[in-house]
């Protein structure tokens, strides 16, 4: 039987020509690979180190859109925050403690945000009080009001710091978490009512009203809204009982108003002392 020759070898194909989407790796939209750490890819999102796949070379634009959601993470993660910050009482912390964290903006950064906006307020509106406490006029005034920002960094852990005397029955990161939580909202709130207090009081100043009711009807619903909003956050939290929980915040607002009253004297003293003050 006759055998047929043996076909030649098939030649190789020829290396496919690269996409122009890879011959600049600066300006392609996607990689193989991860350009931080080398591991492949397998989505928009490196499996190993996190970082997002995208082209280095990015326009001026979209690079200044994204610092700005980095830095005060600007998206519907940020806006899901806020909402269930304002609309259920204590419910971030619950979701924080139970361990359901990444698809909320992170505490601290939640109240860096918050924070950065209100001091931000408080400068452009030249307002010289900081939660319903008046500091005065004049540069002394300002410059109490400057050294606020840096006070809230030792006022909030002794806060939490009461929280775990009151309440207890929590590890102290969760007590300062409920902290956070409640300071952003509080300098959010009174980011707006120092906004809206300064467009009143003109409209009113115009009008000729009384600016002095007025200011304090604000500044009263404003109090009121944020006791309401903490005795149903501490309710959330903590699972107490009407009763007990109207009395822990009753020494809680006490324990809080002595700390900050300590130190702005700390702070007067310190700056008389720099002979900042008169």
């Amino acid at each position: 039987m006759e055998m047929n020759p043996a076909a030649p070898p098939r030649p190789a194909d020829p290396p496919p020509h690269p996409s122009p989407a890879h011959d600049d790796p600066l300006r392609a939209d996607r990689h193989e690979r991860c350009l931080n750490c080398q591991a492949p890819l397998h989505g928009q999102y490196c499996h190993v180190c996190g970082q997002k796949d995208g082209p280095v070379a990015v326009p001026p634009g979209p690079f200044a859109v994204e610092a700005f959601e980095e830095v005060f993470s600007i998206d519907r993660r940020f806006f899901r925050t806020l909402w269930m910050l304002a609309a259920r009482p204590g419910a971030l912390t619950r979701e924080w403690i139970a361990g359901r964290r990444v698809r909320h903006v992170p505490p601290f950064r939640l109240y860096l945000t918050a924070s950065v906006v209100y001091f931000l307020v408080l400068a452009v509106s030249r307002d010289a009080s900081f939660f319903f406490f008046t500091a005065g006029t004049g540069p002394q005034a300002r410059a109490f009001i400057a050294l606020l920002p840096r006070l809230m960094f030792f006022i909030l852990p002794l806060f939490a710091l009461l929280l775990g005397v009151l309440f207890g029955r929590r590890f102290f990161v969760a007590h300062l978490v409920f902290a956070l939580h409640f300071f952003a909202l509080a300098f959010l709130l009174l980011s707006a009512h120092t906004l809206l207090e300064a467009g009143v009081f003109a409209a009113l100043a115009r009008r000729q009203v009384a600016l002095a009711r007025a200011g304090m009807l604000v500044d009263s619903a404003l109090q009121l809204a944020l006791f309401v909003y903490l005795y149903l956050a501490l309710r959330r939290v903590y699972e107490l009982g009407r009763g007990g929980t109207v009395l822990r915040l009753v020494a809680l607002m006490g324990g809080y108003l002595g700390i900050l009253v300590l130190a702005a004297q700390a702070i007067i003293a310190a700056m008389q002392r720099l002979g900042r003050f008169g």
